[in-house]
């Protein structure tokens, strides 16, 4: 995740006016390091970062979300600048969200 958001803020933001990425956190990260994550995306906004897209989900909830929709329907992702309930979205672009990097 470091090196991701590193490589981000070496973008010229002035060329190509904002990078956006979407970023899958699992819900145990956030629980058991939240102090880190908070240091590294304080870290890379201070060092020019523009945006971060973030999801707090885990890859097991996606993929039962997929094989019984109607138990995830509180389920949200983030989809290229805006959220979205999972159960909703096209199949392609839900395995295209379950193929992301997960942290």
């Amino acid at each position: 995740m470091t090196a991701l958001l590193n490589s981000l803020v070496k973008l010229k933001s002035e060329i190509h006016a904002g990078a956006v990425q979407n970023m899958m956190f699992s819900p145990e990260l956030f629980k058991n390091n939240g102090v880190i994550i908070k240091s590294v995306l304080k870290s890379y906004f201070q060092n020019g970062g523009t945006q971060a897209m973030i999801s707090v989900v885990n890859k097991n909830d996606l993929q039962k979300a997929m094989i019984e929709p109607e138990n995830y329907s509180n389920l949200f992702v983030r989809v290229e600048g805006f959220s979205a309930r999972f159960v909703t979205l096209a199949r392609e672009v839900q395995l295209e969200i379950l193929s992301r990097t997960h942290y």
